[in-house]
């Protein structure tokens, strides 16, 4: 149990590692946009036309739809860690009850210990 949380923590920490980096990139592309600058002092700028506001637009939906893929995935990820360890904890409880109910079986004469 405590390997796959270990594994499903790396997996939750590289999921938004890549997230984080490629929403800088892309938030660093739209602060460095001329438009969003003009806009910005409210004020209006022959960079701004130079660069339409539909590649503004652009950049804020890819940004947007990064933070939306990245989230889905790390919730999918939790949802998976969390059943493991549901599962886990079910399994632990139904041997624990059987060692309760049955007590602790003797080894099988020439049988590989699995303690």
């Amino acid at each position: 149990m405590a390997k796959d949380l270990r594994d499903g923590l790396e997996e939750t920490s590289s999921i938004a590692d890549a997230a984080r980096q490629k929403a800088d990139h892309l938030s660093r592309r739209l602060e460095e946009s001329p438009c969003v600058a003009a806009s910005s002092n409210n004020a209006q700028s022959a960079a701004c036309a130079k660069e339409p506001p539909a590649d503004v637009a652009c950049l804020r939906h890819a940004l947007d739809q990064q933070r939306a893929e990245s989230y889905a995935r790390l919730e999918k990820t939790v949802d998976t860690l969390q059943r493991r360890v549901q599962n886990q904890e079910r399994e632990m409880q139904r041997r624990s009850a059987c060692t309760e109910t049955y007590g602790t079986l003797p080894a099988v004469d020439g049988a590989p210990d699995k303690a």
